[in-house]
């Protein structure tokens, strides 16, 4: 109805407007470095969409949008649980009286790798600064280098784990920041939570860090410590591709790897969820994510692990974001 329409892009206006661009400026950072490395592709665009483009839609829009798309022939249906016998062929039928429809296939983004180190700098009135880097892989799940690169990235940057090689180096040895991560698939909303994200699978991938904010520890110090705790990721990730993984580092993240992601599947929806980009991946059965991921890590040595490493890290330059206060005694103080 026009009156669920209205409360819900008022809904949506509101995030765009005042959470999004005052509430998370580490969060904001991730977009934005989405927005810099699709440049000139859909994965541009915030999945929230803009203000401009949000305040544009028409329920006339919304209809059109569900006509062409939620058709048969282009939805998954998942069911996991208990359910009595001939339940999920029903669902299935519910869904296929829908009409069967001619669904565009969009090919993945076609990215451009940073040729040098591109930086952006927003400006707020705030006593931290949010930092996010990273560029374009071509890495996707169920690729030739997949479980290599996520034992790499384990290693390197593993979400909200003291087991990362970064959190120990800018957060346990300098006390710098509340963690520092990386990843090689999607994290949205990684400040709310320590389990992996399901269904937000992509064609397309970066190879991000996330530095969380840095804060100033006196009056002056804040564009030099942010810049210091990025020198600091990227000297390690530097080091990383120039160096591979040693034998012992790759057996003690296979342990560690094998036993944590055991926790990936804890409940029915998470498993059934995985199923679903499993779906997505054209991945089934041993293949899947979550039968597959630790059989395959224990194949992995290091001749793998480092042929992934310089195949997928090494990148010519580098898209970074900061927002912080006085932007341009930022890009002075880098400048110089």
């Amino acid at each position: 109805t026009q009156a669920d329409f209205d409360r819900i892009k008022s809904q949506t206006l509101n995030y765009l407007e005042r959470q999004r661009r005052y509430n998370r400026d580490e969060e904001l950072s991730k977009e934005l470095l989405y927005w810099m490395a699709y440049e000139g592709t859909p994965y541009q665009h915030p999945e929230e969409g803009y203000v401009q483009s949000v305040k544009s839609i028409t329920l006339e829009d919304v209809k059109a949008f569900y006509e062409k798309y939620y058709v048969r022939n282009n939805i998954v249906v998942a069911v996991g649980g208990g359910y009595p016998e001939g339940f999920a062929t029903r669902v299935r039928a519910d869904f296929d009286t829908r009409p069967k429809g001619d669904v565009e296939q969009v090919p993945p983004p076609a990215v451009v790798m940073p040729d040098r180190v591109r930086i952006l700098i927003v400006e707020k009135q705030t006593d931290a600064t949010a930092i996010s880097m990273g560029f374009p892989t071509e890495l996707v799940r169920g690729g030739k280098d997949y479980y290599a690169m996520t034992l790499v990235n384990a290693w390197f940057g593993d979400h909200r784990n003291s087991f990362s090689h970064l959190y120990q180096v800018i957060r346990e040895q300098r006390g710098m920041n509340y963690g520092d991560y990386s990843y090689i698939e999607p994290f949205p909303l990684g400040y709310t939570t320590q389990d992996r994200p399901v269904n937000v699978s992509r064609r397309s991938n970066l190879f991000e860090i996330w530095i969380r904010p840095i804060s100033q520890t006196w009056v002056g110090d804040l564009h030099s410590r942010a810049l210091f705790a990025t020198r600091a990721a990227l000297r390690e990730l530097a080091r990383l591709t120039a160096n591979g993984l040693p034998e012992s580092e790759i057996e003690r993240t296979k342990t560690y790897l094998s036993d944590y992601s055991l926790n990936y599947g804890s409940t029915v929806s998470r498993r059934l969820a995985y199923a679903v980009d499993d779906a997505f991946f054209g991945l089934s059965g041993s293949n899947g994510y979550l039968a597959a991921i630790r059989p395959e890590l224990a194949k992995l040595d290091k001749k793998a692990v480092d042929e992934a490493i310089r195949e997928h890290l090494e990148s010519p330059g580098m898209y970074i974001v900061f927002i912080t206060r006085d932007g341009q005694a930022l890009k002075k103080t880098i400048l110089s």
